[in-house]
């Protein structure tokens, strides 16, 4: 892929045979292509790479029976619609998601929802759904990335669009940090309404997987460049064993 994928640690989990059994035996990873409108290039630049990123996967799928894929945010998806592939293209797009290959998040996009008002958070994910809903699908899922907070009602806009899971890689450096306690694991966000969705916040942000677990060594060497030097598979055993 052309495009970054980055992978959030809210789909690592560490399981043990027993009591006294330790380190990580399953790794789920969730590759994506990061939404950062106007940060690193135009809206129109990012729109191109977007749709550049849809096509990419798609082709890898067809050749790949292996290969997954998600879109980090409706957004990305919809200017790959308005581009207007064709129709056995949006359909094969369609059958991958069925097939659980490839995965849609809820969410429009990533926004500062803190600052929306609950008119602009209850159509967060309305494009999404109503896509969805045209094409017989369900989006369940959704990630919140990239910014430091949302609001404690997040829950009641998200539960009701039919989101049932939440990864969140906020900003911590740019805000107040939350408590430990509340990160690196699945825990259920109840909105004061009583709405809930369980929810993962990765506590050192959206690209911990580089940082942190040397998940697509490339990247992981750009972005901690004092932690990893070695080679690809040194890279990945260090960054998990590490961890």
């Amino acid at each position: 892929m052309t495009s970054v994928s980055l992978c959030l640690s809210a789909l690592l989990f560490a399981s043990a045979s027993d009591a006294n059994a330790s380190g990580i035996k399953t790794i789920f990873v969730l590759p994506m292509s990061h939404l950062d409108i106007g940060f690193t290039h135009t809206p129109g630049e990012v729109r191109d790479k977007m749709i550049e990123a849809t096509d990419e996967a798609l082709d890898e799928a067809a050749t790949n029976p292996d290969y997954v894929w998600n879109v980090e945010t409706f957004w990305q998806l919809d200017q790959w619609l308005r581009a207007k592939p064709t129709p056995q293209r949006v359909q094969q797009l369609v059958e991958l998601v069925r097939a659980g290959r490839f995965g849609i998040g809820a969410a429009y996009l990533t926004p500062h929802s803190a600052l929306m008002t609950n008119w602009m958070l209850e159509r967060l994910c309305e494009p999404a759904t109503t896509w969805a809903g045209q094409h017989g699908l369900t989006l369940t899922w959704a990630v919140l990335n990239d910014v430091p907070g949302h609001p404690p009602d997040m829950p009641r806009f998200l539960a009701r669009a039919g989101v049932k899971y939440l990864a969140i890689g906020a900003n911590q450096s740019l805000s107040p940090a939350l408590r430990a306690s509340y990160c690196n694991r699945p825990f259920w966000w109840e909105a004061p309404t009583g709405e809930r969705v369980l929810t993962w916040i990765a506590a050192e942000a959206y690209m911990d997987a580089y940082t942190m677990l040397g998940i697509d060594p490339g990247n992981a060497r750009w972005f901690a460049r004092e932690k990893f030097t070695a080679d690809d598979m040194t890279v990945m055993r260090q960054g998990i064993t590490d961890t």
